[in-house]
């Protein structure tokens, strides 16, 4: 098994154990705030990405390029990196900085809840360590080397569940804004170690460092600003629409209450859920980049075509089987994970446009491989201030039923853009029976089979009906492979062949 697939393996499983232990916190959490402590948390981390982006955005891309150049130039790139590290240390200062003295008017004004000050303060001094772990993880990056990045992230995860939990039980009696500021707390923490796990890898791979050089701050600035820019005001704007639904949902509620706890079981324990599955895909979007950015560079437009012909592949049978799965059995998975009922019929209103947020999700790596970053950007940019005004017309009528049409016209909308972009540019045509079609069908006769089942046995309780709808999937596996996915999987493995060869 070559290096590409053992890193493919590796950073799929790891996805899906930090994904699976992601839905075990979320599930906690849940059963411990409720609805409502989940909508003050996640209002919290909508902010709290702003701050992020700024600390963080165009690091791990300028550590990427500029230690792939220096390697292949055969000149130490720890000058180089250790210059970024600076800039990523003086950029999550400043985020932390900046967060930390404007979390009072910010909770207060921007999100309409004061609970969330202690949490944006608490959250505040993880912003320094995430900027310097940015720069290790792109350096890692351009090496081919996963196994810091998932050891880091494991380590974090497991420290994070296992301080959130103990400070949990003895912070709920306090109230929520308490009760999340211990979350936020064992956040910061778990950042704090991570970023040390990433420093201890580096400085075992690198024992030789140059001193930082300001050589390389022209190149560097370049690469950060356009990057600082278009994921700060995405951030702001997605910051602003989330912070607008509960203000919305109050108009028509007439609760804030109620609007704080159906946004918390939408966002904050629905939507988890949902993109769980992307884990499977998460891993081929992270490795397939350099292969699609090196085969356009060359002009190679038959190996570009093939590499995202399968990967549209394998991206259709996922998320249409997601999607499938979401929509028919959402009651049993919500009322499993989280008791709640109202989760149940998110999960069934969502599940039709999984299959949009997976593409969306595959098609934005794959238009950065072909150096399409100002497209994205601008589709990110109208959608969000489409989104925007439909929330604020759409929920003070109608409520989350308005919101979740907006989303789901909001995702047909990006995801068409994005296609025909990527379509446009690798100079491809829609291959509507290959990529939708044959995993369409296969849904249809693997649920089919799972209603016939159903039908026979007559499950009568949660787990019984979750266990007739998993041998349907089981079924729609075989069935999807045999029709495709196989192919796909050995027409990217003979790609990535050739291209090491070449």
């Amino acid at each position: 098994m070559n290096r590409y697939f053992k890193n493919a393996l590796l950073l799929t499983g790891s996805g899906l154990a930090l994904r699976a232990l992601g839905m075990v916190f979320r599930v906690v959490l849940a059963a411990k705030l409720g609805s409502q402590g989940m909508g003050v948390y996640q209002l919290v981390l909508t902010l709290y990405n702003v701050s992020v982006s700024l600390a963080t955005a165009g690091l791990s891309v300028a550590a990427a390029g500029l230690t792939a150049r220096l390697i292949n130039q055969e000149t130490n790139p720890t000058g180089a990196v250790g210059r970024i590290t600076l800039f990523g240390l003086g950029l999550g200062s400043l985020a932390g900085l900046l967060q930390l003295t404007l979390a009072g008017p910010a909770a207060e004004y921007w999100l309409g809840d004061p609970r969330a000050a202690l949490s944006l303060r608490l959250l505040a001094p993880s912003l320094p360590f995430m900027g310097m772990a940015a720069v290790w993880r792109g350096y890692f990056l351009a090496r081919r080397e996963v196994v810091p990045n998932v050891l880091s992230q494991m380590v974090e995860q497991l420290l994070r569940m296992g301080v959130v939990f103990w400070l949990l039980d003895r912070l709920v009696p306090l109230g929520l804004g308490v009760a999340c500021g211990g979350v936020m707390l064992g956040t910061s923490l778990s950042e704090g170690i991570s970023c040390g796990i990433m420093y201890l890898c580096y400085r075992k791979n690198q024992p030789y460092r140059e001193k930082p050089t300001a050589q390389y701050d022209r190149e560097i600035w370049k690469i950060i600003l356009p990057l600082q820019g278009d994921r700060c005001l995405s951030s702001a704007l997605h910051a602003a629409e989330n912070a607008l639904v509960p203000i919305c949902l109050t108009l028509y509620l007439g609760s804030r209450t109620q609007a704080i706890g159906e946004y918390g079981a939408l966002r904050g324990m629905a939507m988890p859920v949902v993109l769980f599955p992307f884990s499977f895909l998460a891993a081929l979007s992270t490795l397939l980049l350099p292969e699609i950015t090196a085969a356009y560079t060359r002009r190679q437009y038959g190996t570009i075509q093939r590499l995202i012909s399968r990967t549209m592949v394998l991206t259709c049978a996922i998320s249409i089987l997601a999607g499938g799965a979401c929509t028919l059995c959402g009651r049993q998975v919500g009322e499993l994970l989280y008791n709640d009922p109202q989760v149940g019929i998110y999960l069934m209103a969502l599940g039709p446009m999984i299959p949009f947020m997976y593409l969306e999700g595959m098609i934005d790596g794959i238009l950065n491989g072909l150096g399409e970053q100002a497209a994205g950007f601008r589709y990110s940019l109208i959608d969000s201030i489409l989104r925007i005004i439909c929330v604020g017309l759409l929920l003070p009528r109608f409520g989350m039923k308005g919101f979740l049409v907006m989303m789901a016209a909001s995702n047909c909308m990006t995801c068409y853009l994005n296609v025909h972009r990527m379509l446009v540019v690798s100079r491809m045509r829609m291959e509507w029976w290959n990529w939708v079609f044959r995993p369409v069908f296969c849904l249809g006769v693997s649920m089919l089979a799972a209603w016939l089942l159903a039908k026979e046995l007559n499950p009568a309780n949660l787990w019984e009906e979750i266990a007739v709808y998993g041998a349907g999937c089981a079924l729609y596996l075989p069935l999807v492979w045999v029709m495709g996915v196989g192919k796909a999987v050995g027409e990217i493995k003979k790609s990535k062949k050739s291209s090491q060869t070449a």
